[in-house]
């Protein structure tokens, strides 16, 4: 599937038409607690710009157009660095709001700046979740990866313009030399 972590208005407007028409699989990931509001994330340092998270009526109706939903905590933290209380809040009510708000209960799990730990992973094993996705750059092999600790490709990674050259770690994965 193609992934989008916080669920920002530009997704529904920029991406989710053109995936929707070719039907691709696409998860948004939602931080449950800034839907409706701006992406905020305290603590993150420097100076981030923040952009619109889009709200329940645009989420639902993602949702019933094929756009899956996943969890993406509550507010944003690290979840490695809160308590093991904030840490099952964070897991726990992030999925049930959006199932309240939009009838789809998540499966999967993207953890914010792509920071895991024993205690997250049993939190969300313990919560029925089927797929966790970090921030690490790889292509996951299929069958042998734990599914709580599946990599991605961003596409801060991918050349930027249709005519650029592929970049240094594009290429290896081309070329078959990126393991896994």
């Amino acid at each position: 599937a193609i992934t989008f972590d916080d669920a920002l208005e530009s997704f529904a407007s920029i991406a989710a038409p053109v995936l929707l028409e070719a039907e691709l699989p696409t998860t948004v990931y939602v931080v449950s607690n800034h839907v409706g509001r701006r992406a905020d994330w305290s603590g993150t340092g420097g100076d981030i710009p923040t952009f619109r998270v889009l709200d329940w009526r645009c989420l639902r109706e993602l949702a019933e157009s094929g756009v899956e939903l996943g969890a993406h905590s509550c507010t944003h933290p690290p979840l490695t660095t809160v308590s093991d209380r904030r840490l099952y809040e964070e897991v726990s009510e992030s999925g049930a709001r959006i199932a309240d708000h939009t009838g789809m209960r998540p499966r999967s799990f993207s953890y914010p700046y792509g920071a895991y730990d024993e205690p997250l992973l049993a939190a969300l094993k313990n919560k029925g979740c089927r797929a966790g996705f970090t921030t690490e750059v790889r292509i996951a092999e299929i069958g042998s990866a734990d599914p709580l600790i599946l990599p991605r490709i961003d596409t801060n990674d991918l050349p930027k313009r249709g005519d650029a050259a592929p970049n240094e770690w594009t290429m290896k994965v081309l070329k078959g030399d990126v393991v896994a």
